[in-house]
């Protein structure tokens, strides 16, 4: 079985979507899509692994402020093609200052991830992820951000929705990342309770569960959601499906 966590130095959250299986019985593909922190800190090492996997899209989802403080490293070549169709999380800027003065406990924190979570729900960018991902010759591509665990995680959860994936799975990808926790502490002051720096760089169950909770609440269902929510048509989850899944074995 290919490795799920590609083992790079400079991001440590970069992982295949491969292997999961469809509530039909498919799977989906090994290295065709693939999620991941911030490549800006990647080693010369880890520039020529990640151009051994033929990217031909990459989607940044960070925002233009974070691209110009930390860029990601250029990989050889014309591809692959950058999409820089980031957002910022909701008031991140203010929550990241009231870490640094030390007002925030872990439990705010989680209440402020569920509310900016359900938030996710109608932003442009994850529509747009769709979009790019049923360009022609989009594969292999790339979903990242700076933790790759938000914004990132969330556009992998609307993927592997479009492509079947029950959300039991769903969520076991989700949190995946407590294991491989990227170091975001430059973020805050020094004098930050370490036990909110750490709960800021992983994810907990209720921040997913409020996406499910407010989809079954305002669309009733994720094909609801990803038809009225995030326009993805029959046809074009079907071809997204063609193209992701392994076809059903013959009988």
């Amino acid at each position: 079985m290919p490795l799920r966590r590609l083992p790079l130095q400079g991001a440590v959250n970069f992982r295949d979507l491969g292997g999961y299986r469809t509530s039909d019985g498919r799977q989906v593909k090994w290295n065709r899509i693939y999620r991941s922190d911030s490549l800006a800190e990647l080693t010369d090492a880890d520039v020529d692994a990640v151009a051994s996997l033929g990217l031909r899209t990459l989607l940044d989802l960070r925002y233009q402020l974070e691209r110009d403080k930390k860029p990601n490293r250029p990989l050889p070549g014309p591809l692959p093609e950058t999409h820089a169709i980031g957002f910022y999380p909701l008031n991140n800027l203010k929550l990241f200052d009231r870490i640094s003065e030390g007002t925030l406990t872990v439990e705010e924190l989680d209440a402020w991830c569920c509310t900016s979570y359900r938030l996710f729900l109608p932003e442009p960018t994850f529509a747009q992820v769709l979009e790019k991902l049923l360009a022609p010759q989009a594969f292999p591509a790339l979903i990242h951000c700076t933790s790759g665990k938000d914004r990132t995680g969330f556009a992998s959860a609307v993927v592997l929705a479009a492509l079947g994936v029950p959300r039991e799975t769903i969520m076991e990808d989700f949190l995946l990342t407590n294991q491989y926790r990227r170091d975001i502490s430059y973020l805050v002051e020094e004098k930050s309770d370490p036990a909110v720096v750490y709960a800021l760089s992983g994810v907990q169950p209720e921040y997913l569960e409020a996406c499910f909770n407010a989809i079954d609440s305002t669309w009733g269902s994720d094909e609801a959601y990803l038809r009225g929510g995030l326009g993805l048509s029959a046809e074009d989850q079907q071809r997204l499906q063609d193209i992701l899944l392994e076809p059903i074995p013959a009988a």
